[in-house]
């Protein structure tokens, strides 16, 4: 999460006539998620998929190579609080080998294989951590993959901060923050100071 990228042979500006369009593809829906690539597969969030029948929100996989859609997984309601351009999805997922995580502006993480989309696992930050936003945005963190965990921010004084067993959802350790207003819109960076390692977090 240091914004550096380990490409090579990027270019240094665009051809004349712009990049080549490789391809096209529909069915990403609504909102602010960005793509996480992995395994030759392109995974994002979104509400109101034009491949869908209804508006809610939707896990969606595409193939890299082509962006033929692969899969879609239902997560649950749209984010429909407050002015409609603060609407939609805010998250990009995390992926870790056969599963990624996705946090929904409702906050409900939400565990899924990259193979198909089944669903494996999910919490509420609001009903199993008494957890909350600072204000009425959504919940906008992407999770964080440490070894056997996932940790995320459910935010307010109770669980602050979380570790869940990233296979089963099953809580790990909880750390309370006294008169914690409740979770923000980053994610969570670990850093190391003097030899300590440790979680940074607004």
């Amino acid at each position: 999460r240091d914004g550096v990228s380990t490409e090579t042979g990027l270019l240094t500006e665009w051809p004349k006539d712009g990049p080549k369009l490789l391809w096209a593809t529909k069915g990403a829906g609504r909102g602010y998620a960005s793509p996480a690539i992995a395994g030759g597969k392109i995974f994002t969030m979104g509400d109101s998929l034009s491949s869908a029948e209804d508006k809610d929100e939707y896990a969606t996989c595409f193939e890299a190579a082509s962006g033929k859609p692969l899969w879609k997984s239902k997560l649950g309601p749209a984010w429909n609080n407050g002015s409609e351009s603060w609407q939609g999805s805010r998250s990009t997922p995390t992926v870790d080998g056969e599963l990624i995580y996705y946090m929904t502006p409702q906050g409900n993480l939400v565990c899924l294989q990259t193979s198909d989309g089944k669903e494996i696992w999910r919490k509420s930050m609001s009903k199993d951590f008494d957890g909350g936003k600072r204000d009425s945005w959504g919940f906008s963190e992407s999770p964080l993959i440490d070894g056997d965990h996932v940790v995320v921010t459910p935010g307010k004084e109770k669980h602050t901060m979380v570790a869940l067993n990233k296979k089963t959802g099953e809580l790990v350790w909880s750390t309370p923050v006294k008169d914690d207003a409740g979770a923000g819109h980053s994610s969570i960076v670990i850093s190391e100071v003097a030899g300590t390692r440790i979680y940074v977090q607004t």
